[in-house]
């Protein structure tokens, strides 16, 4: 009898290297019609946001297919519109050769804010809030705004300030927008920061500024955006000889 044929060799895996895939399906919540499949490498999830790290270690019953494993089974984002997720991994997976922070627009920025929040990717919401520090600061409303909405204090506090401070009366639209019981306190604050200015006589208002006014709104937003912040790495120092 011939011998049997040697087993092939059993390639090993590389440790860096060696990808696992998931496949997201993006689904608005009042555009259902609006369903993309995303499939992507899985350990920029697994690694940068703590949601994504836990729901990958729950079990999963034999008899069932892993969510996210293909076409056929995605992991579904309800909610999430294509748009967004399409922004946000333009900056957690680049395409280009070289990775670099891409040159995204403002509401780039703000879609990657969203999705970073939403899913604690806290270096890349960092990354977000950096990049729209710049783009913000003419913008006193939309500071209000988006402060409110993704817990940023300083962007709140600037916007109040900017808003308080400016020459130009808030328009109806601005009224609108930041909500008309905000827009009468911007209002108390304008009129007691002028007449301390202008030397006007103000029998009802005490001197106050923004940061007074909205002392309440501000204190909770820095205490539900210090949940954000990412932990701090200690450095381990390895002793000498002589220590």
């Amino acid at each position: 009898m011939p011998a049997p044929n040697p087993a092939p060799p059993t390639a090993t895996r590389d440790e860096s290297y060696f990808f696992e895939t998931i496949v997201f399906q993006v689904a608005p919540l009042r555009l259902l019609v609006e369903e993309t499949l995303f499939k992507v490498p899985r350990h920029q999830f697994e690694r940068r946001s703590e949601i994504f790290a836990s729901i990958f270690t729950l079990p999963t019953p034999a008899d069932t297919k892993v969510e996210g494993s293909d076409d056929a089974c995605p992991m579904l984002l309800e909610g999430v519109a294509a748009t967004d997720f399409r922004r946000f991994l333009k900056v957690l997976y680049p395409l280009d050769a070289i990775p670099a922070i891409p040159n995204l627009s403002k509401d780039e920025w703000i879609s990657v804010l969203k999705l970073a929040t939403l899913w604690r990717f806290l270096e890349i919401r960092a990354l977000a809030l950096t990049r729209l520090d710049l783009a913000l600061q003419n913008d006193c409303v939309q500071q209000i705004l988006l402060g409110r909405q993704y817990d940023v204090v300083s962007w709140l506090r600037d916007g109040y300030g900017a808003l308080a401070r400016r020459e130009e009366p808030i328009t109806l639209e601005e009224a609108r927008a930041i909500g008309w019981e905000t827009a009468l306190k911007v209002f108390t604050a304008r009129e007691t920061t002028l007449a301390a200015v202008y030397g006007r006589p103000n029998l009802y208002l005490q001197r106050v500024d923004a940061e007074s006014v909205f002392a309440e709104e501000i204190r909770a937003t820095e205490a539900a955006g210090a949940g954000y912040e990412m932990p701090v790495k200690r450095v381990h120092r390895k002793k000498g000889k002589n220590t």
